[in-house]
């Protein structure tokens, strides 16, 4: 097959490492796999500031001095720039798009793009990552809003479907966000919780749920700790659906009661008081976060809100006994009491409960780390790659 996935931005992050991911494999099978990607951001969120025009600028003046660079990872599959994915652009683009078999809109701004192609370019996908209202996600009050109308923690997210911003600009990006989900487009989610949304909030058909993979070459177990010391390892994301907050709070709690615990955060940035009591990393390789999940006992993983996140695999195939919130794929790869601890979203309480238990359990932190590394080995990319291989063909 001829494959297309059309791609934001190559820049760093979770959602575009897993189309890499999807790209090399379906390359290493034989299939002729594009990556387009627009030199230009989008421009279709509504009133754009002068600051952000500015950074849009030098964001586009950066990229065309890199080029199709990606130095974070090892690319097999064709990389093609086109000036924008901006659906009203005056430019005549389509041309610069190569025809194929499928075409796969991987984000929200994407899908207006690859909804508006040809049939030239292929069977049309959208590949759903998450439920992309970011700015609704990060406002405490459609949280608060969102736990009024659920009763129950785990399905929050859900809940946001139905939430209101009061400020107008978040409120016309989700009616933005929302109108892709009904486009005839062929829909790929990677969680039950993403496959819920889409088929009971918007009524439209998914295709297929694909759990996401872990690149074992990557992230493997290679304990060397030799320590008497416990250490617990978070990510440190501040971004409120990231529930950094709740995680911080958490730890400081362990912290007080365990002085000798040692906690190491990892990060592109840090509150500087952290460090008083917290080992900072900034910006780890794979490599570095390899031996970073390997020379840890515990990961604590405290979001509100998840697409199918990978951290948690990552730990648990270096052998980390994880402790998580009960959101994105944690239900649909991890099984709470034996290959992880989860608890409700937004209660962090119960967070420093079950770090607690495994700090003060090590016959319970030994057993929830081995059988975690044990049952995230099911989930390899080529699994997952078979799966969306045969979802292509079937359309």
């Amino acid at each position: 097959m001829k494959v297309t996935f059309v791609v934001p931005s190559l820049d760093l992050g979770g959602g575009v490492r897993v189309v890499f991911e999807y790209a090399n494999r379906l390359t290493e099978r034989g299939h002729e796999v594009s990556i387009v990607y627009p030199l230009t951001p989008s421009s279709m969120k509504p009133g754009l500031s002068i600051a952000s025009l500015i950074k849009r600028m030098g964001y586009t003046a950066l990229k065309t001095i890199r080029g199709n660079e990606v130095n974070w990872f090892d690319v097999k599959a064709k990389i093609v720039r086109i000036p924008t994915i901006n659906p009203s652009s005056i430019l005549n683009i389509e041309h610069l798009v190569p025809d194929a078999d499928v075409i796969i809109a991987t984000a929200w701004e994407t899908a207006y793009f690859v909804n508006n192609l040809n049939n030239r370019k292929g069977k049309k996908f959208y590949f759903i990552q998450h439920y992309e209202i970011w700015d609704i996600w990060n406002d405490d009050r459609c949280w608060e809003l969102a736990e009024k109308i659920e009763s129950d923690p785990n399905r929050l997210c859900l809940a946001m479907h139905d939430i209101h911003p009061e400020d107008e600009y978040s409120q016309k990006v989700k009616d933005l966000v929302d109108a892709t989900y009904v486009m005839p487009l062929h829909k790929i989610t990677i969680s039950s919780w993403l496959k819920e949304l889409i088929e009971d909030k918007f009524g439209a058909k998914v295709d297929a749920t694909i759990i996401n993979g872990i690149n074992t070459e990557i992230f493997y177990s290679n304990k060397t700790k030799s320590k008497k010391n416990i250490t617990v390892l978070m990510p440190y994301r501040p971004m409120i659906w990231k529930g950094t907050a709740d995680g911080i709070k958490a730890l400081e709690t362990v912290k007080r009661k365990y002085p000798k615990t040692e906690i190491r955060l990892y990060g592109s940035e840090i509150d500087q008081n952290l460090s008083k009591w917290a080992v900072f990393y900034e910006n780890p390789s794979d490599d570095d976060l390899r031996a970073l999940y390997s020379s840890s006992d515990i990961f604590v993983l405290p979001s509100f809100v998840e697409g199918c996140q990978l951290p948690p695999m990552e730990a648990m195939a270096c052998g980390c006994a994880v402790v998580a919130t009960n959101v994105g794929g944690v239900p649909d790869y991890a099984i709470d009491g034996k290959t992880i601890l989860a608890s409700p979203p937004r209660r962090p309480e119960l967070l420093v409960k079950n770090i607690m238990r495994l700090i003060e359990n090590e016959d319970k932190r030994v057993s929830i780390a081995r059988s975690g590394y044990e049952h995230i080995q099911q989930y390899t990319w080529e699994r997952a790659t078979d799966q969306f291989e045969e979802a292509l063909k079937n359309a």
